[in-house]
């Protein structure tokens, strides 16, 4: 009998779970055509670029904010990080020569 009572617990507990996902996106009050126009958006090219320019300019901040009035920290910290991003794109780079190939 307990047996029965877990099994009718958990089949409720599935059924709400999956009716509480429709209802939370039903409350964002968005459409799927307009969900579907940010994520178009984004993997636009003018939105990869608005991404990049935001992402520049947010470690410049963080860079400012970490240096202080140290001008060479600064510096250093954006050097490092163009490196690092630059060493990046390489990888990806070669990781999608390579993928093409195979």
């Amino acid at each position: 009998m307990a047996k029965a009572k877990n099994k009718k617990k958990r089949a409720s507990s599935s059924h709400s779970s999956s009716k509480s996902k429709t209802n939370r996106s039903s409350r964002s009050g968005l459409t799927p055509k307009e969900r579907q126009l940010g994520k178009r958006f984004l993997t636009s090219k003018i939105g990869r670029w608005v991404i990049a320019f935001f992402v520049v300019l947010l470690l410049l901040t963080f860079n400012a904010l970490i240096a202080g009035r140290r001008v060479d920290l600064f510096f250093m910290l954006t050097g490092i990080e163009l490196l690092i991003a630059i060493i990046a794109f390489w990888f990806f780079l070669l990781l999608g020569r390579s993928s093409k190939k195979v």
